[in-house]
């Protein structure tokens, strides 16, 4: 996938986010369709982070057009 604009990302959202979706171990209670849902969450906070640390070190274009 080529790289596209990213609107800039809040630190805060990012903060809440890995909060409320923390990345963590399965728990054996968990069908197969909760361990996959619950990966998906963290995979989106995990890549939503690594585009925040982009932008703060001023490698991710936050500027439309």
């Amino acid at each position: 996938m080529g790289q596209s604009w990213v609107p800039p990302i809040p630190e805060r959202l990012v903060a809440v986010l890995a909060e409320q979706f923390p990345d963590q171990a399965a728990d054996l209670e968990w069908n197969d369709r909760e361990v996959w849902f619950r990966a998906g969450q963290a995979s989106v906070v995990r890549w939503l982070h690594a585009k925040l640390e982009e932008q703060l070190s001023g490698g991710i274009d936050t500027e439309l057009g």
